[in-house]
């Protein structure tokens, strides 16, 4: 447990040895991702809920041969039975399998990917990296780059799609959330960010969008019929097997931090990087409103949505003109994420099987 900790633990200390260098939110990122992969890249595969059923479709992609590989091209529904799931991550796991490499090789491949893009996506768009490196490890990133393989596969290929929508660039932003789609189909619901982002951020959109999303959580009843038949494309009408509502806390959380950031900030003084981000955290709050329902939206929101306020918070503090309210209020949160992050390791990596950690060369 302290092992998991540490990642977030050792942000403060290390921002301390480099606080007079000008690039020291940089330098603390590099150091909590260069963390972060060698714990990943180590992992055994026996840990996790899903490792070790990922470790058996790897070795029996080996089996099968390139006509039968491309024969399972599709973007939206499963490549084939041989595939467990998309067919991008079917044929990527297929080329390294037939190249020789063992399922360990994937796992540090699949390491450095997801942290290349979490180092690469904070650096090119937080104004304080160290606090947003605390809060995408907070917001649960490490835990599900750990074992949900091809989500977390996906989540770090979109994380690049933020580039070309700040730049209004569309059809790179479309392409790259098709790749990621190919890794896992929720990257889909990435395509709401295109229309939100036109969308100012001020007091009332944003109250707007909550007003929403709180009237699609007790009107649900009466659009599940609609949910069924979009499911049904995705192969995934067992979601609604079950849709009794079930109260998340989540959802209480994402709606005070888009709270405190509108209501805190400048919004005038907002680049359009930091609308992208805003309003691609704001989606988590509606698929957390369907989450109420359909467990699987949940899902979809804290991984593929929520990491997005790692960037958001700190960028829409800095506007504000007060530096030391920014100050105090960067240490609160940076306080309320080691808190929220040390509940996540004592009560949800043991049911996802992540403790006690084990390296793959000793287990």
């Amino acid at each position: 447990m302290l092992l998991f900790m540490s990642m977030i633990l050792l942000i403060p200390p290390v921002y301390y040895v480099f606080r007079k260098n000008e690039n020291s939110g940089r330098i603390v990122l590099a150091i909590i991702c260069s963390y972060m992969f060698i714990l990943l890249a180590l992992r055994s595969p026996k840990m996790g809920i899903d490792l070790a059923t990922y470790e058996g479709l790897y070795n029996s992609m080996r089996n099968l041969s390139f006509r039968e590989v491309m024969s399972g091209f599709s973007i939206i529904r499963d490549g084939n039975r041989a595939f467990y799931g998309e067919w991008g991550y079917g044929f990527v796991t297929w080329l390294l399998a037939k190249a020789g490499c063992g399922y360990q090789v994937f796992l540090i491949l699949q390491a450095a990917f997801c942290v290349f893009s979490v180092f690469m996506f904070i650096d090119r768009n937080s104004v304080n990296p160290a606090l947003s490196v605390a809060l995408i490890i907070a917001f649960g990133f490490f835990d599900y780059a750990f074992s949900t393989l091809r989500q977390a596969l996906s989540f770090a290929v979109l994380l690049f799609a933020v580039e070309p929508l700040k730049k209004r660039k569309i059809i790179p932003f479309l392409l790259i959330i098709v790749l990621a789609m190919l890794m896992h189909r929720t990257a889909a619901a990435f395509i709401l960010v295109l229309p939100l982002s036109f969308i100012p951020v001020n007091k009332k959109n944003v109250l707007i969008f909550c007003g929403v999303c709180l009237v699609l959580v007790a009107g649900f009843p009466l659009y599940v019929g609609l949910i069924d038949k979009f499911l049904a494309v995705f192969n995934k009408q067992g979601y609604l097997s079950n849709t009794a509502f079930e109260f998340k806390e989540v959802l209480v959380g994402i709606l005070a931090i888009a709270l405190f950031l509108i209501f805190f900030a400048d919004t005038e003084k907002l680049t359009d990087r930091d609308k992208v981000v805003f309003w691609a955290f704001m989606v988590a709050l509606l698929f957390e409103s369907f989450g109420c329902y359909i467990a699987l939206m949940s899902r979809v929101s804290t991984l593929t949505f929520l990491p997005f306020a790692a960037v958001a918070i700190p960028n829409f503090m800095e506007t504000r003109e007060d530096k030391k309210a920014v100050r105090v209020f960067t240490v609160l949160i940076y306080l309320a994420a080691v808190g929220y992050y040390f509940l996540t390791v004592y009560k949800d990596l043991r049911l996802l099987r992540l403790l006690p950690y084990r390296v793959f060369f000793l287990d």
